[in-house]
């Protein structure tokens, strides 16, 4: 019982992190102003995270670690065509659009520059949902790729993943100029679209391979 209290108190106090830290950068807020929105004393935030930086690197962490859990809960039928894993990838991200949001906005400010390592490994900073990107690409496209093929199809897909789910919920997405340009109907047929194309890049490559070993 004790355990769970602690553990919802600490996730109240991410939320809470989170949103303040977006809305007025990290600098601006205080554990004061943390404590408050969350409903708890200063010496529990205190408690939980050392410092407003660590607490910031949880926050961070938090979020990668919800998508990865989101993305998780795709079904295996959305898992045999990476093109509708794709898809399905992409509405994980729209579902939490919140954290998203408020992440990115983290992430592009300056203080985040100043903030302490706290032990991030290139696992933790890769895409959430990379290595299961991977793996329904390789089974649903009898290849494996390269490490920097992989690196390359990994980092171009969520790249284009992140920013459509950026753009369709965001403000200009609402502009009625915009809304057929942003739906996510569009949206998902240039995802479709996009994925097709780098996967029949990546095929064709290694065609020309097997056919260059073949004739010498």
């Amino acid at each position: 019982m004790i355990k769970h209290t602690q553990k919802k108190t600490s996730a109240d106090i991410i939320i809470a992190a989170r949103k303040l830290f977006a809305e007025k950068g990290f600098s601006a807020t205080s554990i004061r102003e943390i404590s408050s929105s969350a409903n708890v004393n200063i010496a529990s935030v205190n408690y939980h995270f050392k410092t407003k930086e660590r607490l910031m690197y949880e926050v961070l962490k938090d979020g990668y670690q919800n998508l990865i859990e989101k993305i998780q809960t795709i079904p295996p039928k959305y898992q045999i065509d990476v093109t509708i894993f794709c898809v399905q990838v992409f509405r994980c991200f729209v579902e939490e659009k919140e954290s998203i949001l408020n992440n990115m906005k983290i992430i592009l400010s300056s203080e985040y520059l100043k903030m302490e390592d706290f032990g991030f490994s290139d696992e933790t900073l890769g895409p959430p949902g990379a290595e299961m990107l991977l793996k329904v690409f390789e089974k649903s496209e009898a290849m494996t790729l390269t490490k920097t093929d992989a690196i390359w199809f990994v980092q171009t897909v969520f790249s284009m993943l992140f920013h459509k789910a950026i753009m369709v919920v965001s403000p200009m997405a609402m502009r009625p100029s915009a809304r057929k340009l942003f739906s996510e109907k569009t949206v998902e047929r240039h995802i479709r679209r996009t994925v097709d194309c780098l996967v029949e890049s990546l095929r064709y490559k290694y065609d020309q391979q097997i056919r260059s070993n073949d004739f010498f």
